[in-house]
């Protein structure tokens, strides 16, 4: 299993240790930011983060590239 295939389980993990601290019960989670290193970028994985409702930044393949000066 690759880095990319990981994603998926850690977050749906994530937000069920949420749900069970959030006791309010409100969904309010825009306000949680999410980051990953551009491993974890695919088109898969940034459409099901798009779904998250996390306020989601990952790295794409091509940022160093986007450095040269």
């Amino acid at each position: 299993m690759g880095e990319q295939q990981t994603l998926q389980p850690a977050v749906k993990q994530l937000q069920q240790q949420l749900a069970k601290l959030n006791t309010k019960k409100e969904a309010d989670n825009h306000t949680i930011k999410f980051t990953a290193d551009s491993g974890f970028n695919s088109e898969v994985n940034l459409e099901f983060m798009a779904q998250s409702g996390f306020d989601t930044y990952i790295a794409d393949n091509q940022f160093r590239k986007r450095n040269v000066v």
